[in-house]
C-alpha cells in the first residue's frame, strides 16, 4: 500500500480534532472507543490519542465497520467464491484492490462532516432500536 493511501486514513501531522467541530469529536471518539472500555489500551500499546491521528475518511470507515454486527449479515456472494476457491485451491484474482476503494470513498471528502454526522444518527439511532442494523448497512 502506498504512502498517498495510508495518509489519506492515518495523519501523524494533522489533528482529528482540529478538523472536526468539536461535539462532533466527541461523539466519534465515544463511539471508536466503545467496547475499548473492557480492555486495557496500554496492554494492546495504544491510547486514545491515537484517534487524534486518523483522517474524517478514517473515522467514516471506522464507523461504518464498527456498526455492522457480524451475526446479522449473512455471507455475501463474494464471500462464498472466496471459500470456493479455497477449498478448490484456485487463486484468487483481485479485481478491486483496498486501495482503489480509499480512491472511490474519497470522492465524499468535500462532505465528510455531513456524511459522519448522518452515520453517528444511524448508529445512535440503531443503539435504541434492536434490529437496525442490517437495515443500515442496506441504506449505506
Amino acid at each position: 500500500m502506498g504512502m498517498d493511501i495510508i495518509l489519506k486514513l492515518v495523519n501523524p501531522f494533522k489533528k482529528l480534532s482540529d478538523q472536526l467541530p468539536p461535539e462532533l469529536f466527541a461523539r466519534v471518539k465515544k463511539h471508536l472507543l466503545l467496547g475499548l472500555d473492557e480492555l486495557d489500551l496500554n496492554d494492546l500499546g495504544l491510547d486514545e490519542s491515537i484517534i487524534e491521528m486518523y483522517t474524517p475518511l478514517m473515522v467514516a470507515l471506522q464507523l461504518q465497520i464498527g456498526s455492522i454486527d457480524p451475526e446479522s449479515i449473512p455471507l455475501g456472494i463474494d464471500i462464498h467464491f472466496i471459500n470456493l476457491a479455497n477449498q478448490e485451491q484456485k487463486p484468487i484474482i483481485e479485481v478491486e484492490s483496498f486501495e482503489r476503494q480509499i480512491l472511490a470513498l474519497e470522492t465524499i471528502n468535500e462532505n465528510i462532516i455531513q456524511y459522519i454526522e448522518g452515520l453517528l444518527e444511524e448508529i445512535e439511532k440503531d443503539e435504541t432500536s434492536p434490529d437496525n442494523d442490517y437495515q443500515f448497512m442496506l441504506q449505506v
